[in-house]
């Protein structure tokens, strides 16, 4: 009969080891996924960041080539 026990005792425990490695796995995998993502989600901020850089910066050299043509009285 303890025989018995002990045989269920390392059954369970041997379940327990082997589902705590498979969580262990999935979570590492979902890791792995989530920092590609992250790094994706960086690389688009920092084309977003630049895009709108340049557009600011065109915005105003437009503003100003116009403020300087009126200057001169000339009408766009």
């Amino acid at each position: 009969m303890k025989e018995h026990r002990t045989g269920i005792k390392n059954t369970v425990f041997a379940i327990a080891i082997t589902v705590l490695i498979l969580f262990v796995y999935v979570k590492t995998v979902e890791a792995i996924e989530y920092t590609s993502e992250i790094a994706l989600l960086k690389e688009d901020v920092v084309a977003h960041k630049l895009a709108m850089t340049y557009a600011n910066k065109a915005i105003h050299t437009l503003y100003g080539e116009t403020v300087f043509l009126k200057d001169k009285t000339i009408d766009l």
